[in-house]
């Protein structure tokens, strides 16, 4: 089914990749049949690398397959220490995972390097996706830039099976229920009312995870799909979704985050990820606002943004649905250009900071001020990105998926002799870097690549059962090191921390700077000082903002974007912590 077909467009092929990892997968990474008949569903994500799009030379390249539908309660952070994810949805599970890929790609970079220079050869096996900086050289003096750029030539795909969740795919879930007239706000309430129906039932789930997401495909096989698709249906379509550009603006946000599949008369606004009514609440935000967010932050993490610049290619290039999986209007809301996102487009995000503290009586000091950290804020490369939103036939996406969630009416969901529920197993699968993997050092069979070398053709760097947050067989009420994912916060800064550590023995030191031999200035060494000295996770992360000035671009672009997608609540709690949580009290060596 995953055979490339020679008339396939760009999204075709990248969803045809992504499925063909997915397919290669062992039984036990995907849903299943459950004794008592009852079919797991659950949703699936891709990151593929595009070099040299539109030409001969064009190549595809899979580097990361995720899958998953949970995330945890916010009462459940205090106890995670840095070993439990917070959030699983095949989305969150891509992005993290690229960014494990980037740096485990960076690392191999430097170990080539280093190989190279012990044996005085030039490098045998360069990155094929990331390079030191090239500068011109009126750039030459710029302090405290990372060393690396992904190449010029690359562009990132995301491919999903279903819609985010959240503000993009809001039309679709609204279609989706019995009754799809929107909702209005009682004002003696509270809580929102239907204008004609009452209130949708809380979707069921048995399982102990307190947080569900329920994908858009759920349309109703009495509803229409979206407009743009090609799919037929002789019953009455569901209101008319706005057209007029002004009614695509954020509606006044409420004090806390919304759960993801209520409030329909409320629009544009960031959203909590969606969760039975009964449940303990989350705050982790919906994947609609989380890529939202990226597209001015990047694919980037913060830490790995210290290591590798930002630039066009760190930016998500588009994201592949079924096309029934995409609402024109909700996607345009969430992500575009004439949607919440309106007040960010102009390019670089520093004529917007800048003015936002100008106006009258401000002193020539201040404006040079700002001045200055506009020129910073250029040189990040900080921006409004947006995405394209890529469609897939509805055919060629049912040929390829098995696992979705079945489009069955509520009423035939819940009087039919099959039972539909989301699967308790994530998969996490990320490519081997591209250079220095001989070398790299995998944690035992904690990295997955001795029982998964390779998959469908891509050497394995990374190889996860996720249950709870945590590897298969650990549980995430006690967390250990052992169960602990490398997706997991503890396991990302451990992961930065030896990249560092591998660019501190390699670089040469000259002015207090590392500096490569060409004189190309890094980031400050002791700010990196300070960051990988870091002595819990909160710190860590402050040092990142207040050590470094790639960290200061980022948390002003953060707050920008911030202003727009409201409300922003944090999802605080787990970061009073070190790296010594990685410490395995209970291992005992043996000698026998």
């Amino acid at each position: 089914m995953g055979e490339e077909n020679p008339q396939d467009g760009l999204s075709s092929r990248i969803a045809r990749l992504v499925h063909t990892h997915f397919d290669a997968l062992p039984a036990r990474s995907k849903p299943i049949v459950r004794d008592d008949g009852t079919r797991e569903w659950i949703p699936m994500a891709g990151m593929v690398v595009v070099r040299r799009e539109n030409t001969t030379e064009e190549e595809l390249t899979c580097v990361a397959v995720t899958s998953g539908a949970k995330c945890l309660a916010a009462s459940q952070l205090p106890n995670c220490k840095g070993l439990v994810l917070h959030d699983w949805h095949a989305e969150v599970l891509a992005l993290r995972a690229f960014n494990y890929w980037v740096l485990s790609e960076v690392r191999g970079f430097l170990l080539d390097e280093e190989r190279a220079a012990v044996t005085q050869s030039s490098s045998s096996s360069p990155s094929r996706f990331i390079r030191r900086r090239h500068l011109q050289p009126q750039q030459q003096q710029q302090p405290d830039q990372p060393l690396f750029e992904l190449h010029p030539d690359l562009k990132v795909y995301m491919c999903c099976t279903c819609a985010p969740c959240g503000d993009a795919s809001m039309e679709l879930t609204m279609a989706a229920q019995e009754d799809p007239t929107p909702w209005v706000e009682d004002p003696s309430s509270s809580e929102p009312v239907s204008l004609s129906g009452p209130l949708p039932a809380p979707e069921e789930s048995n399982l102990i995870q307190t947080t569900t997401r329920a994908p858009a495909a759920a349309l109703s096989s009495t509803t229409n799909p979206p407009p743009h698709t090609t799919a037929t249906s002789t019953a009455p379509p569901p209101p008319p979704p706005p057209t007029d550009p002004s009614s695509l603006a954020p509606t006044k946000p409420p004090a806390t985050l919304l759960d993801g599949r209520a409030h329909f008369s409320k629009l544009g606004i960031v959203r909590r990820k969606p969760a039975r009514a009964d449940a303990d609440s989350t705050k982790s935000k919906s994947c609609s606002d989380k890529l939202a967010l990226r597209q001015v932050s990047s694919l980037l993490s913060p830490e790995t943004a210290l290591l590798v610049r930002v630039t066009a290619s760190a930016y998500l290039a588009g994201v592949v649905l079924p096309e029934t999986e995409i609402s024109k209007v909700g996607c345009e809301r969430a992500f575009g250009r004439e949607g919440r996102m309106k007040g960010l487009v102009g390019g670089y995000l520093a004529p917007s900071l800048a003015s936002s503290f100008g106006g009258r009586g401000v002193e020539e000091e201040e404006e040079e001020q700002r001045e200055k950290e506009t020129q910073e804020e250029d040189a990040s490369g900080y921006r409004f990105h947006p995405f394209e939103i890529l469609s897939i036939p509805s055919a060629l996406a049912e040929s390829l998926w098995q696992y979705g969630k079945p489009r069955d009416s509520p009423q035939a969901a819940s009087t039919g002799t099959t039972k539909y529920k989301p699967g308790t197993i994530s998969a996490v699968w990320v490519a081997a870097p591209s250079a220095g993997a001989d070398q790299l050092v995998v944690r035992g069979p904690a990295g997955g690549a001795k029982q998964l070398p390779k998959l469908a053709g891509s050497r394995t760097g990374l190889y996860e059962s996720i249950i709870g947050g945590v590897k298969q067989g650990s549980k995430a009420s006690a967390p250990v090191v052992r169960g602990a994912s490398a997706l997991s916060r503890a396991r990302m800064w451990e992961s930065f921390r030896e990249v560092v550590l591998d660019l501190q023995k390699n670089q040469g030191r000259h002015d207090g700077r590392m500096r490569r031999d060409d004189g190309l200035s890094q980031v400050d060494e002791e700010g990196l000082r300070r960051i990988v000295d870091a002595t819990t996770y909160v710190d860590f992360k402050r040092a990142i903002v207040t050590a470094t000035k790639p960290g200061q671009a980022r948390a002003r672009a953060l707050r920008e974007a911030k202003t727009v997608l409201v409300p922003w609540v944090p999802n605080a709690g787990d970061g009073d912590w070190g790296l010594d949580v990685l410490v395995d009290a209970n291992s005992k060596k043996r000698k026998r």
